[in-house]
């Protein structure tokens, strides 16, 4: 006879369900992956480890992350870089999140980030899964004038689109 109660075995394969990416500081970013239920991780859920180069099958495999240029996007090739030699990673504690810790200062913009390998605690891979995100805020002039020259300096056509009008507007008022 079987129990009165019982669970369906997952058959199902996790997806990607956001992605988050952020400047922290002056040399330290981080990279944010959420999937859409708990994953397999080498890292204790709810705690900090060193991810793995891998290919593997928990999320702390760094080697199953690849970062992308979107369409319109910057250069990719910094912040991939930055992940694949990401020495420190943070689980939740449901394990199904994990935030990378990265050095370097990135240019904003949108990216691409595809998953592979992954699992789900249940044994399920994700295959491979891409997902388009947007790394700091891309809306803001700063962020324009950052994309535009992909150093964070501007030259001074950019600089005269934003500074010639706040002049006008604020340099002919009459008492």
């Amino acid at each position: 006879t079987s129990p009165p109660f019982s669970q369906a075995a997952d058959v199902v394969a996790p997806t990607l369900a956001s992605i988050a990416a952020s400047q922290t500081s002056i040399g330290a970013a981080t990279l944010s992956v959420t999937y859409s239920e708990p994953m397999k991780s080498t890292t204790a859920c709810g705690s900090t480890g060193t991810p793995l180069v891998g290919p593997g099958s928990g999320i702390d495999y760094k080697g199953d992350y690849t970062v992308g240029g979107a369409t319109g996007g910057p250069d990719p090739s910094a912040l991939q870089t930055a992940l694949q030699a990401s020495s420190s990673a943070t689980v939740t504690g449901d394990c199904k999140s994990i935030t990378f810790n990265l050095s370097g200062n990135f240019t904003a913009g949108n990216y691409q980030l595809t998953v592979t390998t992954a699992q789900d605690v249940a044994g399920n891979s994700i295959g491979s899964a891409t997902m388009t995100f947007a790394f700091g805020d891309t809306s803001s002039t700063s962020a324009l004038i950052r994309r535009t020259t992909g150093h964070g300096h501007a030259n001074g056509i950019i600089i005269a689109i934003v500074i010639v009008p706040y002049i006008l507007s604020t340099s002919f008022h009459t008492a």
